[in-house]
């Protein structure tokens, strides 16, 4: 009997001990701090993203957080999906949005019936080959609804992936309204800005690869005077007295991709500092971008924003900016930063069509066209 208690108090003790040890790192992270969190992320990235798969997701009810709703403007949309539109169309409209507003009803029902009952008819606005009849045009009216909410859905996922939340809730809710749960983010600012963002095709020229080497060889030498400030203020010179060969290649400057895993990567001009050495390395396919480990990425946009830095790029580029990759490439080491014109050169509203047709380059008549 007694050694039967004996091995129910080892298993109960083993199972308080157990558990923790699992739950520390949750506690440990709940009792840290914002700043600390971001001094951790800036430093050691890789530390906090492993404290965080080991801690316990805890919901809004737990730790706070964002609760976004989302609606589609439809007054918008139908009136851009609109065509001949006159002064009977824009008054059922905005009629039929101050009537919604009242009475939460549906709009397209409204909209219908305030449009009909001004002698209106739906097919001259919305009717086509395909739409010939009002019951159709109602169909389309509402399936581009629809797709308007799912193509919201999947531009906002990408965009809450950014911010690293641990299952973020994104779900529909109704016909038109999108709903957003981000438990633990501490900048409404930043979601604010990122999530209500318009999206917006644009065609940007990449610049030279000798104007984006030029950028890099300045911003490398920038960050090598932060990192060693007495080395860059004068030159070196050897025993003799003669001053020392300080020209280096491009790729003895930044590094190349076969010396990334060898890389130290402490910081050389002290703790906390966002200078450190191999931030970026020249990309091995390309000369016209540079690549960023996945595990310094905070570190250099903290430095590219800085003015020092801004006044090389305007003055070695001029009017240009950098764009990053959506996403880590080479099996998730690298994002990919290009140096792009920041005035677009087309945009989405001037295009009418676009399909894929194949083509060759022996044919001058298929400049465009997809090679078969």
């Amino acid at each position: 009997m007694q050694s039967s208690t004996g091995v129910k108090l080892i298993i109960i003790l083993a199972v308080v001990i157990l558990s923790l040890y699992l739950i520390y790192p949750t506690y440990q992270l709940s009792m840290m701090a914002n700043d600390e969190k971001d001094r951790m992320e800036l430093e050691d990235k890789k530390s906090l993203v492993d404290l965080k798969s080991k801690s316990i997701n805890l919901g809004l009810d737990l730790q706070g957080g964002m609760h976004v709703v989302l609606e589609v403007d439809i007054q918008e949309l139908l009136n851009q999906l609109a065509k001949n539109k006159n002064e009977l169309f824009t008054s059922a409209l905005a009629t039929s949005a101050k009537e919604v507003e009242e009475s939460d009803e549906d709009f397209i029902n409204v909209f219908y019936r305030n449009l009909t009952d001004a002698g209106g008819n739906l097919v001259r606005y919305y009717g086509s080959r395909d739409l010939s009849t009002e019951e159709q045009a109602l169909t389309y009216l509402r399936e581009q609804i629809s797709e308007t909410v799912t193509r919201a859905l999947e531009i906002l996922q990408n965009r809450v992936d950014e911010f690293g939340v641990a299952e973020p809730i994104i779900q529909k809710q109704g016909e038109s309204r999108i709903i957003i749960e981000l438990a633990g983010v501490t900048d409404p600012g930043r979601v604010r800005q990122l999530i209500g963002k318009t999206a917006k095709l644009e065609f940007r020229l990449l610049k030279d690869s000798e104007i984006y080497m030029g950028v890099a060889e300045k911003i490398n030498k920038f960050i090598q005077s932060k990192i060693a400030p007495l080395d860059t203020v004068s030159s070196e010179t050897d025993e003799s007295g003669q001053e020392a060969d300080s020209s280096l290649s491009l790729e003895e400057l930044f590094g190349t991709t076969d010396t990334v895993s060898a890389a130290s990567d402490s910081a050389l001009a002290g703790e906390g500092s966002i200078f450190e050495q191999n931030l970026f390395f020249l990309d091995p396919n390309s000369r016209q971008n540079i690549l960023v480990p996945a595990d310094k990425e905070s570190k250099f946009r903290r430095i590219v924003e800085l003015e020092e830095i801004d006044r090389i790029i305007s003055t070695e580029a001029g009017d240009v900016e950098f764009l990053w990759s959506s996403e880590a490439a080479y099996d998730g080491q690298f994002y990919v930063v290009y140096l792009v014109n920041k005035r677009s050169e087309l945009t989405g509203e001037t295009i009418q069509e676009a399909d894929a047709r194949p083509g060759s380059q022996m044919d001058p008549n298929s400049i465009g066209k997809i090679e078969s």
